[in-house]
């Protein structure tokens, strides 16, 4: 197909699309950001570049982008109206290959174009806080003719200021952003009680545990006992698959974990308290959202059954891993600038109209 047919049929292909708005990330659509940048604004001298992954399969025909204020920003007196002078190119490109040499970050086929001539661009008023998020996208840059974004490579957007109404130098501006989660959190809650122990006639002995899973699928866990019996040694940490919740004739209070492995603990405090430290192991995609059983056991004499138990902790696994963002980003605080600084998993969200 002939490059203007080509053009033109992405142009109707992705009217509607368009006329309706393509939130990039898409994750975050309706939902906030977490985190906060002032970019492509925030310098009168600066040359800025992020790639997009997720426009990729979907042909569009770009008249504006726009961006939100974050709403985890509070409240301001410094980011009020302001016009920046600048000029916008787009492109395609890839975001696993995306580096700092601007020119490069742009694929052959789908070069860089000049997307907004050098003008200036007001900027509206961000000092309020919106009172529900995500904030509705009211910084709009508008495209001076619409650009064909085919949909066979990533969508490449850069931007060179030259100028700042409200001065030289970098100037905060709340616009919402994403950044890599980097751990997903496990959850737990409590089954029955534990037994009570010379470390307190009020409080029984207690488990908790606190676990998150990385980008490398590592599990991590910390097992932390509070009122064993005080300065007991050959502590242990029963976990299994199951709950029995029985009650042992001679226990001091119900089993409730079947204990398929058991890990050691250290010795407890003068206050009955210790701690099973970052217990790490690998986490397999079967795992996700798992539940196990844990309850901890120090020994004590003065039970019918030599042995103090805490509450069970019925252990939920984290139900996703932790997930890349589908964008990046390089800039430098000099326009004529060919390299930007290190690459950065960060980026605005952006609804492409």
């Amino acid at each position: 197909m002939p490059k203007f047919a080509r053009a033109s049929a992405v142009v109707a292909l992705g009217g509607l699309l368009a006329a309706q708005g393509f939130v990039s990330p898409r994750a975050n659509a309706g939902t906030e950001g977490n985190s906060a940048s002032a970019y492509p604004f925030g310098h009168d001298d600066m040359r800025w570049q992020e790639v997009h992954a997720d426009p990729r399969g979907t042909p569009l025909a770009i008249t504006r982008l726009a961006w939100r204020r974050d709403c985890e920003t509070a409240t301001g007196t410094t980011y009020g109206p302001r016009t920046f002078d600048l000029e916008f190119f787009a492109g395609g490109g890839s975001l696993a290959s995306f580096g700092t040499a601007f020119a490069s970050n742009y694929d052959a086929t789908t070069p860089s174009t000049r997307v907004m001539a050098r003008r200036t661009l007001n900027l509206p008023d961000l000092n309020p806080l919106p009172a529900t998020p995500p904030a509705p996208f009211t910084v709009v840059l508008p495209f001076d003719a619409p650009y064909p974004h085919l949909g066979t490579r990533d969508l490449v957007i850069e931007a060179i200021t030259w100028g700042n109404s409200a001065g030289p130098g970098y100037q905060l501006i709340p616009l919402d952003h994403v950044s890599p989660v980097q751990s997903m959190p496990g959850s737990s809650a409590i089954v029955g009680t534990g037994c009570f122990t010379g470390a307190s006639a009020t409080s029984p002995m207690a488990l908790a545990v606190s676990s998150s899973v990385n980008a490398s699928r590592t599990l991590t866990s910390t097992w932390s006992v509070l009122r064993a019996p005080p300065n007991a040694t050959g502590n242990l940490l029963l976990i299994g698959l199951t709950n029995p919740g029985v009650q042992v004739p001679g226990l001091c209070t119900a089993l409730h974990s079947d204990a398929l492995v058991l890990l050691p603990g250290p010795g407890a405090s003068s206050t009955g308290n210790w701690t099973v430290a970052n217990v790490t192991f690998p986490m397999s995609q079967a795992m996700l959202g798992a539940k196990l059983h844990a309850q901890a056991a120090s020994p004590d004499a003065s039970k019918t059954i030599p042995v103090a138990l805490s509450n069970g902790r019925e252990w939920t696994l984290p139900a996703a891993f932790p997930a890349p963002v589908a964008v990046k980003r390089t800039l430098t605080w000099n326009r004529a600038a060919i390299t930007g600084s290190a690459v950065q998993e960060l980026g605005g969200v952006i609804q492409i109209l």
